[in-house]
């Protein structure tokens, strides 16, 4: 019984924002994703970005102006029901099993133009789900895939859905409590928290109860979809800051997935929101070139970044209850409690990336 209140509950809450929504088919994806070409004679490799819930496309911009300085191809795309792609015929309403077909059909387009052109996925948050969904239904057409803060476990979950019930009930409410306590958790950036409540036309935070249940029901066996990726490189990653989202979860992902080629990443100052909406960090965007440069040159072979299977970034000495966190996510991660390996962190140098293991 208790299991069945949450699940309504929290499904109450992910549809905080009710909106009437007519119930139209899902076309063929036909819309063109962002793209971003490497400025160099050749690409690396091609990089398909999938937003987080509530943005769009176009939060990848720094990420893909960047990446593509360094010789990659970026693509990001408009989640089904995200973007501007959302005013089209049968586009408006989320649908994330149809936006991992959709990668799918992008990522068989890229091969046609160059059948040898090595593809990774790039998700965060909501994106990071539905990106180790499609590495776990596709592996082989990929070369590997990052995910920031894949969607699985909220903070204040009961909060929230509280929130969710009261805007349900404020008719023509834009911006309820709901939606506004995820955007505070999410950032403390007073800037970025007024971009996501002004901009209207690259952020949806509203979802129907029909969406809401779909999103629910697809990011709750997040671990799932990670279980069952067995070789494909994948590099997830977590900011210890992060208000929104449970590090542990992270860890928990981690630990399920059985590829021996996996790598967790903490940043011990990040948030939510790792690698969009102009959040991504000099120190971040080396890490992901450097996991991105590795798993070009040895895709066939068995082996973790040079630092090892656990990264952290910090830049200064760890509060108390930091550290205790860090080692609760290296517990659940399924590697040896590291309280004896923390004391390497104090020795670490502000550029550099400091291996826990």
């Amino acid at each position: 019984m208790r299991s069945m209140v949450k699940k309504i509950l929290s499904v109450v809450f992910l549809g905080a924002l009710l909106t009437p929504q007519q119930s139209l088919s899902s076309p063929t994806y036909r819309t063109m994703p962002a793209l971003w070409r490497s400025n160099q004679n050749h690409s690396r490799a091609a990089l398909i970005c999938v937003h987080a819930l509530g943005l769009s496309s176009h939060a990848y911009r720094d990420f893909g102006i960047e990446l593509s300085r360094r010789g990659f191809d970026i693509y990001a795309i408009d989640v089904r029901g995200f973007g501007i792609n959302r005013q089209i015929e049968g586009m408006s309403k989320l649908d994330l099993d149809r936006t991992v077909g959709d990668i799918k059909n992008l990522v068989e387009a890229i091969h046609k133009e160059d059948q040898n052109k090595k593809i990774f996925l790039i998700g965060e948050s909501m994106g990071g789900a539905v990106v180790l969904k499609a590495a776990s239904t596709y592996p082989s057409e990929l070369c590997g895939a990052l995910v920031a803060a894949p969607a699985f476990k909220l903070y204040k979950m009961k909060q929230l859905t509280i929130k969710g019930l009261g805007d349900l009930i404020i008719p023509g409410s834009v911006r309820g409590p709901a939606a506004r306590s995820v955007i505070q958790q999410a950032t403390s950036n007073i800037s970025l928290r007024n971009h996501w409540i002004e901009d209207n036309r690259n952020h949806k935070l509203q979802l129907s109860l029909g969406e809401a249940l779909s999103y629910y029901r697809f990011v709750r066996n997040t671990p799932r979809y990670s279980a069952e990726i067995k070789e494909l490189p994948v590099c997830i990653m977590h900011g210890l800051q992060d208000n929104l989202a449970q590090p542990l979860g992270s860890a928990e992902i981690f630990q399920k997935m059985p590829s021996e080629k996996k790598s967790l990443l903490i940043d011990c100052a990040a948030e939510h929101l790792i690698l969009e909406e102009r959040q991504l960090t000099a120190r971040i965007l080396d890490f992901t070139e450097h996991w991105l440069n590795e798993h070009i040159e040895q895709k066939n072979s068995v082996t973790h970044m040079k630092s090892g299977p656990i990264t952290l970034l910090k830049t200064g000495p760890l509060k108390t209850a930091d550290r205790a966190m860090l080692n609760k996510i290296i517990d659940l991660s399924g590697s040896r409690p590291a309280y004896s390996k923390l004391k390497r962190v104090e020795a670490y140098r502000k550029d550099d990336f400091d291996p826990l293991l």
